[in-house]
């Protein structure tokens, strides 16, 4: 029964009244031993047990509050310690371990304070690990969202992985218009041949977790790694339930225990932004390419322009442009229709594209016009491609229907350093003038810009 609201006066009064009690019942205890009855039962020896029995407990009072009050202060000093801990948190630089020895109460008792110490203690390090871990969580997803870039949000998310898994090597692959790709490895050989590895396109499959561990006479070969790994977890990154990569993680070691029952965490939201980057990467390759050929677009392709003119000149290397244009295009539109006049187009673009070599860039200019950016490529060079494209092109053939529809093509020809330019627009000048002079002149033919 509570007498008072303050713990140490309640337990004061009941000391007290225990004394009183004691002090009260003595008198009568003593007549057992054989104690006179005028002696035990006066009243100066009843004072006097009385007097005694409140000395006793206030003696017991000041003991129990001498040997628990110090106690119970240092819990309260250290959930004080912990409660602005918690406060101070988020303005605190993350370090890598949650440090909780300061927040401790050491207590060598068997007793119930022996255990309310270890409950507060076990109680401050799981307090305190998931706090360091909301932070490290948060501050994860805050340098994801930074940045839509695939590669870089791959090479960030795995190297925090990697850090908080005790892992010595790890990979992502990321499934991308239907190829399973690496966007990020590190501590592997060949990165690359994970792409067909069994067991990852088996959690890609079934989008469940493989964890794995090995004997150490196990060598690995699969996993192409310069060191015999011990454990090995293959994590699915799923988004709307749709398998959409595979993370790896392999250590000689141990993998962190309390990192792998949260990892599901740290995937989810990674899966989340990945989500987002790959929908990033689809907009901006849309808003590169033109719709029908699947080649740049005139904006795209001139900003691409200015970038190798830029090279060009910085190093003084060649670079030769083609400004091609089909012949009497309006006439196959007119009689075929416009749709036949696409399927013309993108068979242009196919033979343009079979011709070019890695590094050359084509570009859909106008309607029918296109623009072919060639780096490392002089007057002399960059007419042989012309030729070569205009010859392929008039001996091709594009089926509508019964109808075979034949065109030819015109190309105009310039060239830096061999052309005094400023930039890139005097490049499309004197190319688009050479053209003009091949349509002037009987088309089906290419001309060089002449100087």
């Amino acid at each position: 029964m509570r007498l008072h609201k303050k713990v140490f006066i309640d337990l004061f009064v009941k000391m007290i009244g225990f004394g009183v009690c004691i002090g009260i019942v003595f008198p009568f205890f003593t007549l057992l031993f054989g104690v006179e009855r005028s002696t035990a039962l006066s009243p100066l020896f009843f004072l006097s047990c009385v007097f005694a029995g409140i000395i006793v407990g206030l003696m017991g009072f000041f003991i129990v509050k001498a040997n628990f009050k110090k106690r119970l202060l240092n819990l309260i000093n250290n959930m004080i310690k912990v409660n602005n801990k918690i406060i101070s948190f988020q303005d605190e630089t993350l370090d890598n371990e949650a440090h909780t020895d300061e927040f401790m109460i050491s207590e060598d008792s068997d007793d119930c304070f022996g255990q309310m110490a270890d409950s507060f203690n076990t109680l401050v390090q799981t307090l305190m690990e998931t706090l360091y871990f909301q932070k490290g969580h948060r501050i994860y997803i805050e340098n994801l969202t930074e940045n839509l870039d695939l590669k870089e949000l791959s090479d960030y998310a795995l190297e925090v992985l990697i850090g908080h898994s005790n892992a010595s090597s790890g990979a992502l692959l990321i499934e991308k218009e239907g190829e399973l790709v690496t966007t990020s490895s590190y501590g592997i050989k060949e990165g690359n041949e994970l792409e067909t590895n069994n067991m990852i396109l088996n959690v890609l499959k079934t989008g469940e977790r493989s964890f794995l561990k090995f004997n150490k006479d196990i060598i690995l070969d699969g996993i192409l790694t310069d060191y015999r790994p011990s454990e090995l977890i293959l994590e699915p990154i799923v988004f709307n339930n749709i398998n959409t990569g595979v993370l790896l993680l392999a250590t000689a070691g141990k993998l962190d225990v309390k990192f792998l029952e949260q990892l599901d965490i740290f995937m989810r939201s990674f899966s989340l932004i990945l989500n987002n980057s790959l929908q990033h990467e689809q907009m901006q390759k849309l808003a590169a390419l033109d719709p029908l050929t699947g080649i740049y677009n005139r904006r795209f392709g001139l900003n691409r322009l200015k970038e190798e003119c830029s090279r060009s000149t910085r190093f003084n290397s060649p670079l030769g442009i083609l400004m091609l244009d089909i012949d009497k295009f309006k006439m196959v539109n007119d009689t075929y229709g416009h749709i036949a006049g696409d399927r013309v187009i993108k068979r242009i673009v196919g033979e343009i594209q079979r011709i070019l070599r890695n590094g050359d860039i084509v570009v859909r200019y106008g309607g029918e016009e296109f623009l072919v950016i060639l780096p490392g490529a002089s007057n002399d060079n960059a007419y042989k491609v012309a030729e070569r494209i205009r010859y392929s092109v008039s001996q091709s053939k594009t089926i509508y229907g019964e109808n075979e529809i034949q065109v030819k093509v015109s190309i105009g020809i310039d060239s830096f350093p061999e052309s005094n330019v400023v930039d890139h627009t005097d490049l499309i000048a004197h190319a688009d003038e050479a053209l003009y002079t091949a349509k002037n002149t009987g088309r089906d033919k290419t001309i060089i810009y002449n100087r």
